[in-house]
């Protein structure tokens, strides 16, 4: 019985795709409902998915494993992705690292041209989608990667359960357009800033790569130093994007991970940085 459960809660592309389509329904009552203190409510929401949940736990800890941290911040890390309903720590982490090793190339799931827009919505090309065996089998061994991943929807389905007790207005505030938001978050970055068509509205490249990655700056209320696209693929370990270009380059969730998370970085330079 647990085992069929499981099978049921954990997400597979078309699973996570259909929930993401779904969110776009929340428009309307949003727009309906609307007041300023909701709104704040979303990004604030916003900003805990993507820069806890993303930014910093699943692209920068999971995924290039920048800096040390300790089991309470895995979990923060793992439940504000899984809520923003982007997949799991372990789906991502896998698209990802095939992403880098062939950034733009044949072989990347999420290679932009010459499918811009489906690559922005996430719909890959899933001759793609097919990951070592042994690097899934490690990431699982992770228990809080495996808990996540196993109980995803799960997880998912009690948080909006939560907000609906306390207010069923959170639903749509506190969950399904923050999850959107983060939903076109991903597609900037998976599609906009890998592709020349971002230098149309101010995307530059700040390094020499073997990619089509962009910096576009403008961008960082929104997605607090993620944007800084091109830097982030010319040293990809690095625990900040601020590669010393200027102003430009403030890199919001580097602090957050030196001073509010106090992660060990694996560079020692950083430490004293």
């Amino acid at each position: 019985m647990l085992e069929k459960l499981k099978t049921i809660t954990t997400p597979n592309h078309h699973k996570v795709k259909t929930v993401q389509w779904c969110l776009h329904l929340a428009i309307i009552p949003a727009v309906y409902f609307s007041a300023w203190q909701l709104w704040l409510t979303t990004l604030c929401v916003f900003w805990l998915m993507h820069g806890f949940g993303s930014g910093i736990g699943t692209h920068r800890y999971y995924v290039h494993r920048t800096f040390q941290t300790n089991r309470f911040w895995q979990c923060v890390f793992s439940f504000f992705f899984t809520i923003s309903c982007t997949g799991s720590t372990i789906g991502y982490t896998l698209i990802h690292l095939k992403h880098h090793s062939d950034s733009d190339g044949e072989n990347d799931p999420h290679k932009p041209e010459p499918n811009f827009w489906r690559t922005w919505v996430g719909m890959y090309d899933e001759k793609k989608l097919h990951f070592g065996a042994k690097t899934y089998m490690r990431l699982m061994k992770d228990p809080i990667m495996r808990f996540t991943h196993q109980w995803y929807f799960a997880i998912i389905a009690c948080y909006v359960a939560v907000l609906a007790i306390i207010d069923p207005i959170l639903v749509i505030y506190a969950w399904a357009i923050p999850a959107l938001m983060q939903f076109h978050v991903n597609g900037i970055l998976i599609a906009l800033v890998h592709s020349p068509k971002v230098e149309a509205i101010g995307g530059y490249r700040s390094e020499q790569t073997d990619d089509d990655s962009y910096n576009l700056w403008w961008l960082k209320p929104l997605t607090l130093g993620e944007e800084l696209h091109n830097n982030h693929h010319a040293d990809p370990a690095s625990p900040t994007m601020n590669l010393g270009h200027g102003w430009r380059d403030f890199d919001p969730l580097f602090y957050v991970i030196k001073y509010i998370i106090r992660g060990k970085f694996k560079r020692e330079e950083y430490n004293g940085y």
